[in-house]
């Protein structure tokens, strides 16, 4: 009586989260930020406003005890776009850009759609990304959009999301809102300051540090033990369909991608359990997706230099979360040797693969909040990370009044990352200050989820 009583007197949220058909759940920064505020906030219940292809992902990931909990809601919405290939040539570029505009309209037309008459609805919307903040306030009394940074308006990598996201459709949604909230003083900045947003509605709320270290309480992952624990990391959703079934599905692109994705794992896993499994091994981790401003480029010409130099005392390998482009292979012939893909694993599979690497390496240019994710995960599983130096941690310095020096590194500085990494590699007692100061720095995911609870309602009661 009373968890019923309790829930009825929560305040609501919709979420409307736009990502597209490219993007998976896991390994997206936006998406782990969304789940750790639903997570870590209370007495809210929300109405994600989803993809349909990121349902499964999500409804049987981390946020399933709030489903079960009723605290959360999600609505599938289709997607009828494809990747766009910057290969091609420019009339099909071109054709393919007009494609995916229809289709992410399509898309926020069909999900007021259902806002409006099937989806769960709220008096407030939350759209974590700074678009359709127009269309958002004719159905919302209340709404609040995120603004988690301009990359996009900085690489021309981002040609396409640069045409939907033009500056002057993007200030008019920005306009419109109640709140914005957004994680940094640079974005802040950016706001009120370059597009003249009133200060007043922006809030500045940080994100939170992740933390793995519960996953590996009681257990010495190592590299000859990772597989006893790996399947362990994952709920196998596998179904006992027959085979005609089966065929059908994968037939007509129904197959659950999210299986077929931890079957590949497994066998990348065993990879490189078979080629580093002894003490010369060093692994080093790079866990991000690839993007124009997570800066590859400098990374490889490092990783290369590293393996020109140090592959007689060392057998280094590489693990990537995320898909390396192919060019990078065709470039440096050592990298199919070296490099193991391991996309879309879940949280406690990233744990796991933390734990038996030697380090973490961040090569980001720029990120959207304070320090990166990564060096954090790493870091409260024991292992030792270095980021690229960039607004992002310089902020972070400035945040936190510490010097961060001994946790950073210039990929730019081609002789200088070399010496960075291999000094972490080696150096004992460089690897334990790293891990102390990361350590010290973070912020508790508890704490920011309070802030959010705090907003959501004081912007509802006002409704």
């Amino acid at each position: 009586m009373t968890n019923t009583l309790s829930k009825k007197n929560n305040t609501e949220v919709t979420i409307l989260l736009p990502l597209p058909p490219t993007a998976g759940w896991k390994g997206e920064g936006i998406a782990e930020t969304i789940e750790n505020i639903i997570k870590n906030t209370s007495t809210i219940t929300y109405h994600l406003i989803v993809g349909r292809h990121l349902i499964n992902e999500i409804s049987t990931g981390e946020l399933s005890e709030k489903i079960k909990a009723q605290t959360l809601t999600l609505t599938p919405v289709g997607w009828y776009s494809k990747k766009i290939d910057l290969k091609t040539s420019r009339i099909v570029k071109r054709l393919s850009l007009i494609l995916f505009k229809i289709s992410f309209w399509a898309f926020l037309l069909k999900a007021f759609i259902k806002y409006i008459f099937s989806a769960p609805k709220a008096e407030t919307i939350w759209i974590p990304i700074p678009m359709f903040g127009i269309f958002g306030k004719l159905f919302a009394k209340k709404l609040i959009i995120s603004f988690w940074d301009p990359f996009v308006f900085e690489y021309s990598g981002f040609d396409a999301m640069q045409k939907i996201m033009c500056l002057s459709y993007m200030k008019a949604g920005l306009k419109t809102a109640d709140v914005i909230i957004t994680q940094s003083l640079i974005n802040r900045n950016f706001l009120v300051d370059f597009l003249n947003i009133d200060k007043e509605k922006v809030n500045l709320v940080k994100n939170g540090s992740p933390d793995y270290s519960n996953f590996i309480i009681d257990k010495n992952i190592t590299i000859d033990n990772i597989k006893t624990y790996w399947n362990t990391g994952h709920q196998d959703n596998t179904d006992n369909r027959n085979y005609l079934t089966n065929l059908l599905l994968f037939a007509f692109k129904k197959a659950n991608l999210a299986v077929i994705r931890q079957e590949l794992n497994k066998c990348i896993l065993h990879r490189l359990i078979t080629k580093a499994s002894h003490k010369e091994s060093k692994i080093i981790i790079i866990s991000t997706q690839y993007r124009p401003y997570k800066g590859f480029g400098s990374l490889f010409k490092v990783l290369n230099k590293i393996i020109e130099n140090y592959s007689d005392s060392f057998d280094f390998k590489f693990i990537f979360t995320g898909f390396v482009p192919e060019g990078f292979f065709r470039e440096y012939p050592w990298a199919y040797g070296c490099i193991f893909e391991m996309n879309r694993v879940t949280t406690e599979q990233h744990a796991y693969i933390y734990a038996i690497s030697d380090l973490a390496v961040h090569p980001s240019f720029v990120e959207g909040g304070l320090g990166t994710y990564p060096m954090f995960e790493s870091a409260s599983v024991g292992v030792p990370s270095l980021s690229h130096i960039g607004r992002h941690m310089l902020e972070l310095e400035d945040d936190c009044n510490k010097s961060l020096e001994i946790m950073c590194i210039d990929l730019l500085t081609l002789d200088k990352a070399v010496e960075t990494i291999m000094n972490m590699l080696t150096n004992a007692s460089l690897r334990s200050k790293n891990i102390e100061l990361i350590n010290s720095i973070k912020i508790n995911w508890q704490d920011i989820g309070n802030k959010y609870t705090e907003l959501f309602k004081r912007v509802t009661d006002v409704a």
